[in-house]
């Protein structure tokens, strides 16, 4: 009897054992994937903009790229939101993972870059391996001005510009329809960037808190809450932070893959079909048949952006391929969309020939990391900057026509 007892108090002991070495690995692990992955954004909801990450967080984001990130007041990436000053030049950027840019430093985003452009007087604002002299012409037909010497003055300089990143990950152009009014009550634009991408019919999406729905031949804007959805369940794991734990996270997205059919370590899916971009984010896809539904939604969704933002800029950015080694061919929905904008006045902003030049002449990839492969996943540095000259190019002589405007 009394050698069961020893036995049994020696399993205790190795159990016990056991089980502290595995916390602290996991502890330890834990760590790791915080400083050297990526740590946690704990979302939270907003009243009339929805599931966002929670105010005056910040961490490291190393899964694609790598930044140290901060969120403001708002859960957006940028900094705090202040009310308009006298003579201040306000530019609202909308976007998905594109705009909000966490895979790089935020100085280096296009939103940021673009404030830059707009304080400054002269070229020097733009790194000179970054310039963009030359291209001259986009999808849509505009017609670019060439890059100016260093040091040359630009016309329609705003020293007090503000340019806000509202770039938020996972999100469809959806959101910068339906959110318009809270938009411009926020942020009090001068002149608002919507970037959008190939996809549309993540526009359908019923898991995205603001998607749309058919009626007939037209559609209407749906409006679902995250957190007022969500299970109880769900929200037992949110109020007790588990969801902040990485390697709960970390596991979750990794399952998710697996259920998918693809592992991490496939950077595309499919031949034609970039693989996800970042954790929580859904991928769209890209150069597959459009269906009317999608057709009609593009030109419905240019209208309704053109009725909500006066000054209204779409900027579009094209899908890398690995395989490829370059940009996906352009798809359908592309050429609808360069129409469309063409058709109802829209300026448009077609980023493909501008990447293509850029790439054929420094025969650098404006899309991957030092991390991923060359052109897949998230547009890098370099097409942030190209984004940035791209608009600063655009806005510029319109910034001076409103000057003289004001000033008679």
């Amino acid at each position: 009897m009394k050698r069961a007892f020893t036995r049994f108090g020696h399993l205790v002991k190795w159990g016990a054992k056991c089980g502290a070495a595995l916390l602290l690995s996991l502890a330890i692990w834990e760590v790791i994937l915080r400083v050297a992955v990526f740590t946690p954004m704990p979302y939270q909801h907003y009243e009339n903009l929805g599931w966002m990450p929670q105010p005056h967080i910040a961490g490291v984001f190393a899964l694609e790229g790598f930044s140290l990130w901060r969120c403001n007041e708002l859960g957006f990436r940028d900094d705090p939101v202040a009310p308009p000053e006298t003579g201040q030049t306000r530019v609202l950027c909308l976007g998905d993972s594109f705009t909000q840019g966490l895979q790089m430093s935020v100085d280096e985003t296009y939103p940021r870059l673009l404030q830059t452009l707009l304080r400054e007087h002269g070229m020097p604002a733009v790194p000179a391996r970054l310039r963009t002299a030359g291209l001259d012409k986009n999808l849509s037909g505009a017609q670019a001005p060439d890059a100016q010497m260093p040091g040359a003055q630009m016309p329609g300089a705003a020293p007090r510009a503000r340019v806000f990143n509202a770039g938020r990950s996972g999100v469809t152009t959806a959101f910068s329809v339906g959110l318009a009014e809270e938009y411009k009550r926020i942020f009090q634009p001068d002149w608002t960037v919507v970037q959008v991408r190939d996809g549309w019919g993540q526009l359908f999406d019923s898991t995205q808190e603001v998607h749309l729905a058919s009626e007939g031949e037209n559609f209407r804007l749906v409006k679902k809450w995250t957190w007022e959805t969500m299970s109880l369940r769900r929200k037992l794991l949110v109020r007790w932070h588990v969801r902040d734990i990485m390697l709960f996270q970390y596991g979750h997205r990794h399952l998710k893959e697996l259920r998918r059919g693809g592992g991490e370590g496939d950077l595309e899916a499919e031949d034609d079909t970039p693989a996800p971009l970042s954790a929580g984010e859904t991928m769209m896809e890209c150069g597959r048949a459009t269906g009317a539904r999608e057709k009609r939604a593009i030109a419905w969704t240019v209208a309704r952006l053109k009725a909500a933002y006066p000054k209204l800029i779409l900027v579009h950015i094209p899908f890398g391929s690995a395989r490829r080694n370059g940009l996906m061919p352009a798809a359908i929905e592309e050429k609808i969309l360069v129409a469309e904008c063409r058709r109802q006045g829209v300026p448009l902003i077609a980023m493909r020939p501008y990447f293509e030049e850029d790439a054929r002449r420094s025969r650098q990839a404006p899309i991957g990391f030092a991390n991923t492969l060359p052109w897949a996943g998230h547009p890098n540095a370099r097409a942030h900057a190209l984004i940035a000259r791209a608009l600063y190019d655009y806005l510029s002589p319109r910034l001076q026509q409103d000057t003289r405007r004001a000033a008679r």
